[in-house]
């Protein structure tokens, strides 16, 4: 890894896209158990998400919001 400082942009576009993509991996883990702790699990990860997502400024993915069981 390189320690050297650098500028680098990350476009909204991206930053969503990486968000999408780290879902849908746990959204294909967490659907394969289907268990509350699961289901408490996978709330937490979508209200994480949706907190970097603000952080970026980006609007909070569509799914944020699950119920809990």
């Amino acid at each position: 890894m390189n320690r050297t400082p650098s500028v680098r942009a990350w476009f909204p576009d991206e930053i969503e896209n990486t968000l999408r993509a780290v879902d849908q991996a746990n959204r294909s883990v967490a659907d394969a158990i289907r268990t509350p702790e699961m289901a408490l699990y996978r709330r937490g990860y979508t209200d994480a998400l949706a907190v970097l997502a603000t952080a970026f400024g980006l609007d909070p993915l569509p799914n944020h919001k699950l119920p809990l069981p």
